[in-house]
């Protein structure tokens, strides 16, 4: 089967954005289609201790810190760089599924 790279990237934002957004990825996808790269553009909300736990308890995620805000494309090319799907998506992490 052939697998697909998410990526979504995060700053701040950790209770309007992305917990809901994994909440409904996780509630409405199979895990073991994907990987999940997330890219954490050196929040400061609590995001990096929540995606450090998360990482522990789903084995299909890889979580990246960076240590300043590179922005949207940058922030995504960190991403990019890891994935090892046959497709890659990259995910605003305000989408709901």
């Amino acid at each position: 089967m052939k697998k697909v790279s998410l990526i979504t990237l995060c700053y701040n934002q950790l209770e309007n954005a992305t917990k809901p957004m994994l909440e409904s990825l996780y509630k409405y996808t199979n895990p073991e289609l994907f990987e999940l790269i997330i890219v954490d553009n050196a929040s400061s909300d609590g995001t990096k201790e929540f995606l450090d736990e998360f990482q522990k308890i789903k084995n299909n995620v890889t979580v990246i810190h960076n240590d300043e805000n590179y922005g949207y494309a940058k922030g995504n090319n960190v991403g990019l760089k890891i994935a090892k799907g046959d497709y890659i998506f990259l995910l605003n992490n305000d989408l709901l599924f």
